[in-house]
């Protein structure tokens, strides 16, 4: 009998740590197919976003696979969805079929309490997988006759990722987010508008890509991308708040007030969005002036903010420049924004991006750079 593992959930997104579980069911029991059966509704909290933005999600990050298919079998149920109606009504045309169903290590503890669960293990398989931060009780396994599934622990859940703690995701899954406002992305729209925003993604994702290139979290350049300019919009006392929060005031000596907004960024996405990391807050707080001895996530994002493709020039060379070498590209990058402002006419006396200058240039020519 072929084998077919069920797989279901709200995928509120979909992410890598869902399909990692369904790749090692797959491979371990040798089934022929998974089936992610979509849930209108999850059992246990609300989803954020609709069943439409879901699916859509789910058929982008399955469709390379083609053992992964998606069931909409309980989108056409009625009434209080439980998932041994939804194995009776699929085993009514799979007679032929060996039923497993999957399950996170956060369900084998709730498994006793689903609803007529003794003959739903009956009827099918219980498989689950381990997860970091979850206790397996033996007793439940044995009752069930459960068997484990030897998957990676990829430290991802889709909780984590709708409040912006972003890994493990397809990046056309991220633009997906990106271009229909979902999750953090509408509450970033709600605070810089539409246009900034625009740029903001434009940003984010050409950070993604050149740090792929480059050896770098592409996560983090991500999320680095997305909130360069988080706090732009912000009055003048909002700015000099945050920033005597997270800065020294010497911090700002000749500095214009224009760029206040990369300092008062980093102290944003700390306290609004709960970004800890501090590579991704160095990296925002220098984005617009630049400084000596930035780290490459810095730089990265300095490069990119300057030349992402919904620039009024073509920055095509700069980006290529850039995915062929970070170093040699950001150096080209600066030259050819200190040739913008000289070109405009824009002061850049503040002694961050004069630092920047002396540091980045000097040690250009120094290396036989010119």
């Amino acid at each position: 009998m072929k084998k077919t593992i069920l797989f279901g959930g709200s995928f509120d997104p979909i992410h890598e740590g869902h399909l990692a579980i369904a790749y090692a069911a797959l491979n371990e029991l040798q089934a022929y197919q998974v089936l992610f059966v979509l849930a209108p509704l999850a059992r246990w909290k609300d989803p954020e976003s609709s069943v439409f933005h879901r699916l859509e999600m789910m058929k982008i990050a399955l469709k390379d696979e083609p053992r992964f298919k998606i069931s909409t079998i309980e989108l056409a149920q009625e009434g209080e969805l439980h998932t041994i109606d939804t194995v009776k009504q699929y085993l009514e045309t799979a007679k032929d079929e060996e039923l497993y169903l999957l399950i996170g290590a956060d369900q084998v503890a709730k498994f006793p309490s689903w609803y007529q669960s003794e003959e739903l293990a009956s009827l099918v398989h219980v498989i689950y997988s381990s997860r970091n931060g979850y206790e397996i009780d033996e007793k439940i396994v044995n009752k069930y006759q459960m068997q484990k599934i030897s998957s990676p622990l990829i430290d991802v859940s889709s909780t984590d990722i709708r409040r912006l703690e972003i890994n493990y995701m397809p990046k056309e899954i991220l633009d997906y987010i990106g271009v229909h406002r979902l999750y953090y992305v509408e509450d970033l729209l709600n605070l810089i508008g539409e246009k900034r925003l625009n740029h903001s993604l434009s940003v984010a994702s050409l950070a993604f890509d050149l740090a792929k290139a480059n050896d770098i979290d592409p996560y983090k350049a991500y999320i680095a991308g997305l909130l360069h300019d988080c706090a732009k919009r912000l009055s003048l006392d909002e700015h000099l708040r945050l920033i005597e929060k997270k800065f020294s005031k010497e911090i700002l000596k000749n500095v214009e007030a224009p760029l206040y907004h990369q300092f008062s960024g980093a102290a944003f996405a700390e306290e609004h969005f709960k970004i800890k990391d501090l590579e991704i807050l160095d990296a925002i707080a220098y984005h617009a002036t630049g400084k000596a001895n930035m780290s490459r996530l810095g730089r990265l994002l300095y490069a990119a903010d300057k030349i992402e493709p919904t620039r009024d020039f073509d920055s095509s060379e700069l980006i290529m420049a850039c995915m062929r070498d970070l170093e040699t590209g950001f150096i080209e990058v600066l030259k050819d924004n200190i040739k913008y402002f000289r070109t405009k006419g824009i002061k850049y006396q503040n002694y961050l991006t004069l630092e920047c200058i002396d540091y980045y240039l000097k040690e250009y020519k120094e290396n036989g750079r010119n």
